[in-house]
């Protein structure tokens, strides 16, 4: 994304799943330069990343307001999303911004489900759970 394009970031809810499972299907996400860095690095490519964005079972796995927290500063709301259908098995961390007239996905970043972070429970409906 150019830099000095004025950009809108949204706060998300967990009740914006089916806009963005919308949004993936209908137009291609933006990546930040790190997000494409991941892909790469993490055997990713950017159909999966839109299958996992655009899925009926994917789920918001956490949402995070913005942060000044050294290590963790991010500057817009984020979603994590994942899919436990999906037959590889990594997280989307992406926001909704707008440039345009027209919403758009921005993902931040792509990475791998670390089980020293990351619980996957079974419980009828497969879910993941940040360990405390």
């Amino acid at each position: 994304m150019n830099s000095s394009t004025p950009v809108n970031h949204f706060t998300l809810k967990p009740s914006d799943l089916s806009a963005i499972r919308l949004l993936a299907k209908n137009k291609e996400p933006k990546y930040t330069n790190h997000a494409t860095e991941q892909t790469l690095v993490r055997d990713i490519f950017h159909s999966e990343v839109r299958e996992v964005l655009s899925s009926s079972t994917n789920q918001i796995v956490e949402i995070q307001s913005k942060s000044n927290t050294p290590g963790q500063k991010h500057t817009h709301p984020r979603a994590l999303i994942y899919d436990p259908k999906y037959q590889k098995s990594f997280i989307v961390v992406c926001s909704i911004v707008q440039t345009s007239s027209y919403p758009e996905i921005l993902i931040i970043t792509v990475e791998p489900i670390d089980p020293e972070k990351w619980e996957t429970v079974e419980n009828g409906n497969p879910a993941l759970i940040r360990k405390i």
